[in-house]
């Protein structure tokens, strides 16, 4: 069996259907409400306090996901933090009751910083800059002493934007963009992001603890391409099959806008680059992507 926390959450949902359809293995999945889920008979769903109750259980991998992503730094994000620390309490006392064989925990790349250099590596010293990402940085620090006291095997994987059909933070804002209006002025824009697919993240979960002597690893993860916000926003643009038209406004002219308006987060978000060495993931896990990516989406689509 295999325990997925998070589970109604958009990656959560996105994994369960994979195992289902790619194992054989049935899923505990954790929820914060039941709202009387409806799933295939191998999915047992439980809220965090009937998990609690749960004793005795032999999980072959944990997915830790139960957390806020794609939050500002305000007060909701504080009392979203305060649920997840408890949240985290709850799934480590879960652990000392049961048993599992590994455990994935999801963090976040921004926990190396908010503007990254492609030499950027797993050996690069961390430089969370937002709650969030702090808070992603001392979960896998508690998870790995956590793991290393016991006999099973702590896999992080700090992964970039994903991305999908059910766009979360600034990815929603882009295809909210495109499905507003009908002139984009991004073309001039050539910015380098890494971002990830939810197939490939998926399918990269599973995969990663079907190696043989999986210990305590960390990695970067996203597609093994890099993107610009043209790409993203072709692909919301092709998702919704609306025709838009690209023109290029020299990217300058957007920095300052947003600054006047208080916005400059989100220029670096949208139009800085953000990217980071991918190599020692698919050099100790023998992955690579093998869903499509938005470019294999753009030539399809062509």
């Amino acid at each position: 069996m295999i325990l997925v926390t998070g589970a109604s959450g958009f990656i959560g949902q996105n994994l369960i259907n994979y195992i289902l359809l790619n194992t054989n293995e049935s899923v505990l999945a954790v929820t914060r409400y039941l709202d009387n889920k409806n799933s295939s008979e191998r999915v047992e769903w439980v809220s965090w306090d009937m998990l609690e109750q749960t004793t005795d259980r032999m999980f072959s991998t944990s997915y830790y996901l139960s957390e806020p992503a794609h939050k500002p730094d305000n007060e909701e994000l504080q009392i979203e933090l305060e649920i997840a620390n408890e949240y985290r309490e709850k799934f480590l006392r879960f652990l000392t009751k049961n048993s599992t064989r590994s455990l994935v925990y999801l963090s976040s790349s921004n926990v190396m910083g908010t503007s990254l250099s492609p030499s950027c590596n797993e050996d690069s010293q961390p430089q969370p800059v937002t709650r969030m990402a702090i808070y992603k940085l001392e979960t896998e620090a508690k998870f790995q002493e956590f793991c290393e006291s016991r006999s099973f095997s702590c896999v992080v994987l700090r992964s970039s934007l994903v991305y999908g059909q059910e766009p979360k933070g600034n990815l929603l804002i882009l295809s909210k963009l495109v499905s507003k209006i009908r002139v984009v002025p991004f073309k001039a824009n050539t910015n380098k992001r890494r971002l990830i697919s939810v197939e490939s993240l998926c399918e990269l979960m599973i995969h990663i603890i079907s190696r043989k002597n999986t210990g305590h690893e960390m990695f970067l993860v996203s597609d093994d391409i890099e993107y610009n916000t043209s790409d993203i926003l072709n692909y919301y643009q092709r998702l919704s099959n609306q025709k838009v038209l690209y023109i290029p406004l020299p990217v300058a002219l957007f920095k300052i806008f947003l600054k006047m308006l208080g916005k400059s987060k989100l220029y670096d978000s949208l139009f800085g680059n953000y990217q980071f060495d991918c190599s020692k993931l698919y050099r100790l896990s023998g992955w690579k992507p093998s869903h499509p990516t938005m470019q294999s989406f753009f030539s399809n689509s062509a």
